[in-house]
């Protein structure tokens, strides 16, 4: 299904909709809100932002990774996006 030129994709996870949007739009980093319809269970992303607050990172409570695994961690996306950067190969 399409909606405003994009298609809708159901996923099963927060990791699972990660992985949707790299695959197609190519990103390395990205912010989404994910959510899941208590009636159905099924996940949707209602949102994507390509710029997020550094700060509001830090001081989240976690993150969840490619895997759709929670993180209690702070997610320092300059400090990853350059590690993965740095292990791409030329």
């Amino acid at each position: 299904m399409k909606e405003q030129g994009y298609e809708v994709v159901a996923v099963s996870s927060p990791g699972q909709a990660l992985q949707e949007v790299e695959r197609n739009e190519g990103v390395r980093i990205v912010g989404y809100d994910y959510v899941v319809d208590d009636k159905t269970g099924k996940g949707k992303i209602i949102e994507i932002s390509y710029g997020f607050s550094h700060e509001a990172l830090l001081g989240a409570n976690g993150h969840f990774d490619r895997d759709g695994n929670w993180n209690s961690e702070p997610l320092n996306a300059p400090v990853e996006l350059l590690k993965n950067l740095m292990m791409e190969k030329p």
